[in-house]
């Protein structure tokens, strides 16, 4: 099988697209974050209209 130059440049290229693709989903995918919360018992306001809604104990 013979590649002319135009196709061998094209099959690096899409090789390296597809690395670099691959590289940016692992990085997006692996990538880890802290969070700390912290949780209440308590009341909570909700304004949904002009009038005041109240939910909780």
């Amino acid at each position: 099988m013979k590649l002319s130059r135009r196709q061998l440049v094209a099959s690096i290229g899409i090789a390296s697209v597809s690395a670099l693709g691959g590289a940016g989903t692992h990085a997006a995918l692996s990538d880890r974050e802290e969070a700390t919360a912290s949780f209440r018992a308590g009341r909570v306001i909700l304004k949904v209209t002009p009038e005041t809604q109240e939910f909780g104990p």
